[in-house]
């Protein structure tokens, strides 16, 4: 009997170890930690030589006295399908991404009762079973996106009320279908973008749809009809950028009075006339072909417009006032002058890289509170402020007919900037990558107060220094990039630039190239290594030409001339040697090498003495 109790006992323990070895916590394998007060996070990560092995089907999750949260994530595990997989209660959070997943199983989230977020993205699904997600009411997130998706069946969704978000990006997906759309009423985000997508279904009436954002960049849509969009009344942002439109309905957004936010960017749109509801905030209608504004009204609130990179000759032709616009890109357009219409709010203007010949006049009278004026890339051959303006910076770069700037060009300018004393302001101002830049008369920047001043990668040989006050530029002055002839006469450079630069940790940037281009022998070495040497320019060879220009004087290029005389001039003749410069050591090279020819020479007779000496001693004594 004994014996027989004691087999049982053996059994069952062999049992229980199996038990225990097939259901194994999770966090015996996984990294388990505490992310907030009342949520655990499971995160189970396979590598390239580390790969986890678990059995989904028999997962056993961690104690939950408390009843947390759980988020579980299982990535990059070599799966090929995606069982049915133990629940628990607690979780609320599971993410499968980058997987190989390329089959599910029937319900194989049946176990968990409380999902809220489920994540397949990065996988190779390209179908669903009927009943994937038959058993979640509560699920607000699902992701399937990089996945193999040609169609989605409106039913798996359909009864998912508390779904909020929805992403389908990176599929094969052709269409959207009015069921689709009914199916995701309650859904409030729906992104769709690298499909193949080239129509939407009009969407049933009377229904209250709660799409706020919609998401179809990197389509293949061509058209853009009226009824596309008009059942989608709470729409807030529509993202079209990256298709192949080419053609919109005037009436298409009408009648989205809740929309902001309006991407028709990176398209083939060469011509259209569209109208616009009053509610919309940002428009992106950048990198099209248009060549005449396709405006038929400006809304009332819209403060962002991104028109730049067309083919527009002109800006809002009819609307004399735009209240709200407070940024404007029409960069890279052929415009040639600023527009007639009135920027009551407007503070930021690029007209960079268009046809303007001249700095736009009454700026500030258009544009009353323009902070930033970016004008760069135009065909201005002469920079001239012709009226008071009032700015917190302007850059004008790449202007490839510039050779000049002249007196008092900027004298009309000032800034918005406080300074850091706060008693007075400043402008930032940014001349730079100007390649036929080669000279700035002295009061060019007369009366102006800098934040900071760019003079970088221009042309320039010369810097005047009576140019602006240097040691009041707050923020930094960037020469860098200039083919800086390093004399005598630029020298202050190293004294009222340099040396303020490089006692701010903030401003060293500013010294790495800056760089001497003349004479030969400095080519390209940094002015910052002359910033602790006395004179280091005007003391230099390539000051002065060499006094003798020939002889000796070829080799002693550091003698300075002090004064003059001759025999022939009647002028004396005076050096003056500077220790350890190249002509110093020149000559101490020189005469260290004479000295010991001389010490050769004088042993060499010496020997030849005392040969002849003994010579003579020996036909004595023989005599003898």
């Amino acid at each position: 009997m004994s014996a027989c109790l004691n087999q049982i006992v053996f059994l069952l323990s062999i049992v229980l170890m199996i038990i225990k070895i097939a259901a194994t916590d999770v966090c015996d394998i996984c990294s388990c930690f505490e992310y907030e007060i009342d949520t655990y996070v499971i995160s189970c990560k396979s590598y390239k030589n580390h790969v986890l092995e678990i059995d989904f089907e028999e997962i056993e999750w961690p104690p939950n006295e408390n009843q947390s949260h759980m988020k579980a994530f299982f990535n990059n595990f070599p799966v090929n399908l995606l069982p049915k997989i133990s629940g628990d209660s607690n979780v609320i959070s599971i993410n499968f991404d980058d997987n190989n997943i390329r089959t599910i199983a029937s319900s194989p989230f049946e176990h968990f009762n409380n999902l809220e977020e489920i994540s397949l993205a990065n996988n190779r699904i390209a179908d669903l079973t009927k009943d994937f997600l038959k058993s979640q009411t509560n699920l607000r997130l699902l992701n399937l996106s990089n996945n193999t998706l040609s169609a989605i069946d409106p039913n798996i969704i359909a009864h998912l009320n508390e779904l909020r978000e929805i992403n389908l990006s990176h599929n094969f997906l052709t269409k959207i279908t009015a069921d689709f759309l009914e199916a995701t009423e309650h859904v409030e985000v729906i992104r769709l973008e690298n499909n193949k997508l080239y129509v939407i279904d009009n969407a049933f009436d009377k229904i209250n749809y709660s799409l706020r954002e919609l998401f179809l960049a990197h389509n293949h849509f061509t058209v853009i009809t009226s009824a596309m969009f008009e059942k989608l009344t709470n729409l807030e942002v529509i993202d079209l950028s990256d298709n192949k439109i080419l053609n919109i309905d005037n009436e298409a957004f009408t009648k989205l009075t809740a929309l902001k936010l309006l991407d028709l960017s990176f398209n083939s749109i060469k011509r259209i006339t569209i109208k616009l509801p009053n509610s919309l905030q940002l428009l992106s209608i950048n990198n099209n072909n248009l060549n005449s504004w396709p405006l038929l009204n400006v809304p009332e609130n819209l403060t962002e417009l991104e028109i730049q990179d067309n083919s527009l000759d002109y800006l809002f032709p009819t609307d004399k006032n735009v209240p709200s616009l407070i940024r404007l890109d029409a960069s890279t357009n052929l415009l040639h002058q600023l527009p007639e219409a009135q920027f009551i709010n407007l503070e930021f203007l690029n007209l960079g890289f268009n046809l303007l010949k001249a700095v736009p006049h009454n700026i500030n009278e258009k544009a009353p509170f323009l902070k930033e004026l970016i004008l760069d890339g135009n065909e201005i051959s002469d920079i001239e402020f012709t009226e008071a303006t009032t700015l917190v910076s302007i850059s004008l770069c790449n202007l490839t007919s510039l050779h000049k700037i002249n007196a008092y060009a900027l004298q009309n300018l000032s800034g918005k900037n406080l300074t850091f004393d706060q008693l007075e302001t400043c402008v930032a101002v940014k001349i730079a990558y100007n390649e036929n830049l080669v000279e700035i008369e002295p009061d060019a920047f007369y009366g102006v107060r800098f934040c900071d001043l760019d003079l970088s990668y221009n042309s320039l040989q010369t810097i005047p220094q009576n140019l602006t006050n240097w040691e009041m530029i707050e923020n930094g002055v960037n020469l860098q990039g200039n083919p800086l002839l390093c004399s005598c006469e630029q020298e202050w450079i190293l004294e009222d630039i340099m040396k303020t630069l490089y006692d701010n940790e903030d401003h060293q940037e500013l010294l790495l190239e800056l760089r001497c281009e003349n004479p030969e022998e400095l080519k390209g070495k940094r002015l910052v290594q002359f910033l602790k040497h006395d004179d280091p320019f005007c003391k230099g060879t390539y000051e002065s030409e060499p006094v003798l220009q020939s002889g000796i004087g070829r080799f002693l290029p550091n003698l300075l001339p002090i004064s003059e005389d001759s025999s022939q001039t009647g002028k004396k003749i005076e050096f003056h040697l500077t220790p350890w410069t190249p002509g110093f050591i020149i000559i101490v090279t020189l005469c260290t090498i004479i000295l010991i020819l001389i010490i050769i020479v004088g042993v060499k007779w010496q020997r030849d003495q005392n040969l002849k000496l003994a010579r003579r001693n020996r036909l004595y004594y023989d005599d003898y």
